[in-house]
């Protein structure tokens, strides 16, 4: 998992590039849902062979804690402060 700061808060992500991506090739970014994580998606979903297949590079963002402390992406839901945009 690799990390950035956005607004002070240590966010992480996982990104997946197929060994036959392309210099300028998409990049799809693929939102975990409520309670999930990015290893969720990455083992439930199986995105990552179509990446391989159409040659595509995938980033998984990890949400943050809301104040039920579950793992959640900020819809303007009044759940958290997060900004996720």
């Amino acid at each position: 998992m690799s990390q950035f700061m956005h607004h002070n808060l240590q966010r992480e992500y996982v990104l997946y590039q197929p060994s036959n991506v392309k210099k300028g090739c998409p990049l799809v970014v693929f939102l975990h849902w409520y309670t999930g994580s990015s290893e969720d998606v990455i083992n439930f979903i199986g995105f990552n062979e179509i990446a391989d297949k159409y040659g595509f590079a995938v980033v998984y963002p990890e949400g943050t804690l809301d104040k039920y402390q579950t793992k959640h992406w900020n819809a303007n839901l009044d759940l958290s402060d997060t900004d996720d945009i």
